[in-house]
């Protein structure tokens, strides 16, 4: 579904709201004053189907990072609860840390993990703002959503969508 814009106001669309050409921005017909979303000082576009796609794709990348690092906290919980279980035991310190192969790989999984994790919720949350400033969202609306600021949304919204490649 698209809206329709007046020709005059095409000039004034803001370029991060039109990434790689995934938003639609119609003229409108001769006559017509065009249509904003209330509160929006952006003429109105609209989210189109790949954008949605995309959305999925991100929720999905983020499902899948959210999972991987759970399961490196649980590897790592688990290290935890053996190794209290002898210090409780009395195991001297030498004896506790050779019980335990690599422990270097567990926290790097852990820390790839979180870094993963990060990394998906910002893309995700990138196009949630592009897809809601694209259907008249202001940015106080998204920032109250996620209880973050203003500016960090606004960086979402300006940042390419590549730079978390």
């Amino acid at each position: 579904m698209t809206l329709p814009v007046p020709a005059s106001d095409l000039a004034e669309v803001p370029k991060f709201l039109v990434p790689l050409g995934l938003m639609e921005v119609v003229p409108a017909r001769v006559g017509s004053t065009g249509i904003c979303h209330p509160g929006s000082a952006y003429p109105s576009l609209v989210t189109t189907a790949t954008e949605r796609k995309r959305l999925l794709r991100e929720i999905d990348g983020y499902l899948d990072a959210a999972k991987n690092t759970r399961e490196a906290l649980l590897e790592v919980e688990d290290r935890l609860r053996r190794m209290k279980k002898l210090a409780n035991e009395g195991v001297e310190v030498r004896s506790l840390l050779s019980s335990f192969p690599d422990p270097s790989t567990s926290a790097a999984n852990l820390a790839e993990s979180l870094k993963s994790l990060q990394v998906a919720q910002r893309r995700t949350r990138r196009q949630i703002v592009l897809m809601g400033r694209a259907e008249g969202l202001s940015l106080a609306q998204l920032a109250g959503f996620w209880g973050v600021s203003r500016q960090l949304i606004s960086r979402y919204a300006i940042d390419s969508a590549d730079q978390d490649s």
